[in-house]
């Protein structure tokens, strides 16, 4: 049952192969891939996402979903596109109601590592700035105190290097971007994120955000 599930989209021609790191009746835990988003993207439809791909499948009664006697599944948070890491799904609808409470607690219980430019000068430390759609950018975010909403990281440094910083966050609240966007507004950009400022670094074999 822990075969991975493979997707692929006619559109971009492009192939998948999700490890499915964790099932049992009520649950999935897939490793999305970097580069992939979880949701459609609103200013761009064509491009693929986990979620119209798992559902076409579904729907196309797909020998993965086949085997699994899959009719619902649903994602109980999401990560951004650029984002590598574990995704949780709901296979009935009580159950994502269950882990929508669970998730709304406040309290961390998901952990990203993120290599960031710079030094932070704490080792622990916690980042409470409110998040809002940027005003000339589509698609990102940015901290606004009067106008956002409440978003909270908890961030621990657990490697320093010469210049970049290898860190563990803990979103207490799940906003979209809300890492990249908090470790932005503490002056630690996530190496390889351009899109908040960060920069490719060709001296290490990974550049992105994971979870």
């Amino acid at each position: 049952m822990n075969s991975p599930i493979k997707l692929s989209s006619p559109a971009t021609h492009d192939f998948w192969e999700i490890p499915v790191l964790f099932e049992d009746t009520h649950l999935l835990a897939l490793d999305k891939p970097a580069g992939l988003l979880t949701s459609p993207d609103r200013y761009n439809l064509a491009r693929p996402s986990l979620m119209k791909l798992l559902h076409t499948g579904i729907a196309a009664n797909k020998p993965w979903s086949r085997e699994r006697g899959l009719s619902y599944l649903m994602n109980a948070h999401r990560l951004d596109g650029e984002t590598s890491g574990i995704i949780l799904f709901a296979k009935s609808k009580p159950v994502l109601v269950a882990l929508a409470n669970f998730f709304s607690l406040e309290k961390p219980c998901k952990q990203y590592l993120a290599l960031a430019h710079g030094a932070p000068p704490e080792d622990h430390f916690e980042i409470d700035a409110r998040l809002a759609p940027h005003p000339t950018r589509p698609g990102l975010v940015r901290v606004d105190s009067k106008g956002g909403k409440r978003a909270r990281t908890v961030v621990t440094v657990l490697e320093r290097f010469s210049r970049d910083t290898l860190l563990q966050c803990e979103p207490v609240t799940e906003r979209p971007h809300q890492i990249r966007a908090h470790l932005c507004h503490a002056g630690l950009r996530i190496v390889g994120d351009e899109f908040y400022g960060g920069k490719h670094c060709g001296c290490r074999g990974s550049n992105r955000i994971s979870g």
